[in-house]
């Protein structure tokens, strides 16, 4: 499957969901709620086919290009934190459309904190290759 068929597959999934939530109105109570879930998650389900796809040929492509491992666990943590960023923000999104503001900034604070973990290591090492660099190994 093609990005272009994959895009418009999302395209119509947002549409078809939005028109039948325009036709429902507010009137239909939890069945409203349920089409805004159940077409966020059919959309983040697109969203994780392309992005797995994408992510394994771009690390290949970085693990060649640098031929160093430090350069792929580098491009990795930054995958897993675009990663931990957009579903932080998906989720935050569905907690606002809830009327949950709070919930929303939780999991947006979570979501920062995670990436700082995941970018422990990474300074870890930057800092001990400089180390190296300036001659002042442990």
């Amino acid at each position: 499957m093609d990005a272009f068929e994959i895009m418009m597959r999302a395209c119509g999934i947002g549409v078809v969901a939005a028109l039948c939530l325009a036709v429902m109105g507010r009137a239909s109570g939890g069945y409203g709620f349920a089409l805004r879930i159940g077409g966020a998650v059919l959309l983040f389900g697109v969203f994780l086919l392309v992005f797995t796809e994408s992510v394994d040929a771009l690390r290949a492509v970085a693990v060649a290009a640098s031929g160093s491992s430090f350069a792929a666990d580098a491009f990795g943590t930054m995958l897993k934190g675009l990663g931990v960023a957009l579903l932080c923000r998906f989720c935050s999104d569905i907690c606002r459309d809830c009327g949950e503001q709070t919930l929303a900034s939780g999991v947006e604070s979570v979501g920062r904190i995670v990436i700082f973990s995941l970018s422990l290591p990474m300074l870890t090492d930057i800092l001990e290759l400089a180390g190296e660099i300036l001659g002042m190994s442990r």
